[in-house]
């Protein structure tokens, strides 16, 4: 987790803890838990790979130990000092230098979008209501930053909630206001500083999810079609968001740009922003697409790419350069 992050459509990553269990055929490479094993279950909470101030990453697997993460919720409560992010520098800001960033920049600012949980998942019922409770109150008092909480278990929302609600034992002071919150939340009344997004990565997933996350009330209600394993058709009625991406890594699968390309469109006809992350280290394509290729496959041609992740949109055919980020607060 970090200030700064090399995922494109977010400002910075916090992991309150670590560890996770596969779920579904987009866990089978997790770049979080072949993390865990290459650095012998340890992780710099600002930057992996340093050799200094390394913590203990949890393990994966039903009944395997997570790890809490200490460092998380200072880090996190330190972004919110922050809150304001610069399009065109990427600088951020606390409220009062901003007239004296737009005399010198002049780009628009966005609030600071937290990708979390990228070592984990934020609904993984292996976690306790305690962790649990201590995150959501972390995210209730980090009101100016925007946390982006990703899931494949859109399912375990409402028992999450409802379990974590029952915990909470000390309903006065500053926890009445805490416990109020997500009693709205659980009555329809989504947090103003929280998107939620769930992840498919085939049809079979697609049509498992949906239903779920459509159910979840939430100023921004995402989708995570990464690592694209197939070909999807969306409902997006409900949904303001759309992220695409095919699989990094050298294992990676094949994803083919026409499944890219098609949820481009659908995007496009419904009206819902949608962000290509990257076409992947395995893209398939076809060279009127301006690819250069290796050799044919049952289904395209493997192209050649010098972007490791197939993340160069430089390299891509331009009715697939699309970046978009849905409307939010924004000065």
């Amino acid at each position: 987790m970090s200030e700064t992050t090399a995922i494109p459509w977010c400002d910075s990553t916090v992991n309150f803890w670590s560890g996770c269990t596969e779920v579904s055929p987009g866990c089978a490479n997790c770049y979080a838990e072949k993390l865990s094993h290459r650095l012998n279950g340890v992780i710099v909470a600002g930057q992996p790979g340093r050799q200094d101030g390394r913590q203990p990453l949890g393990k994966w697997g039903k009944g395997a130990p997570r790890k809490l993460h200490e460092t998380a919720f200072s880090l996190a409560l330190r972004l919110n000092k922050k809150p304001w992010v610069c399009d065109e520098c990427g600088n951020d800001y606390w409220h009062m230098p901003i007239i004296q960033h737009m005399r010198f920049c002049g780009g628009t600012l966005h609030r600071r979008r937290v990708f979390s949980l990228s070592l984990g998942d934020w609904l993984d019922p292996e976690v306790s209501d305690g962790w649990w409770l201590r995150m959501m109150h972390t995210i209730w008092s980090c009101r100016d930053t925007d946390f982006l909480l990703v899931t494949k278990r859109p399912e375990l929302w409402r028992g999450r909630l409802m379990s974590a609600l029952g915990a909470i034992t000390d309903g006065s002071g500053n926890n009445a206001d805490f416990w109020q919150w997500l009693v709205n939340w659980l009555g329809g009344v989504p947090p103003s500083n929280v998107w939620v997004i769930a992840t498919a990565e085939y049809q079979p997933c697609m049509d498992e999810r949906a239903a779920y996350i459509a159910e979840i009330p939430a100023i921004v209600r995402g989708l995570s079609l990464e690592p694209l394993l197939g070909p999807i058709q969306i409902d997006l009625r409900g949904i303001n968001w759309v992220i695409v991406g095919g699989e990094s890594g050298p294992q990676a699968r094949p994803c083919n740009v026409e499944w890219i390309r098609d949820i481009v469109r659908q995007c496009v006809a419904a009206g819902v922003p949608c962000f290509v992350k990257q076409l992947g280290a395995n893209v398939h394509g076809d060279p009127r697409d301006g690819f250069t290729c290796d050799y044919p496959t049952p289904e395209f041609y493997r192209a050649r790419l010098k972007h490791p992740k197939g993340g160069d949109m430089d390299e891509w055919p331009e009715d697939l350069r699309v970046r978009e980020v849905p409307k939010g607060a924004a000065r």
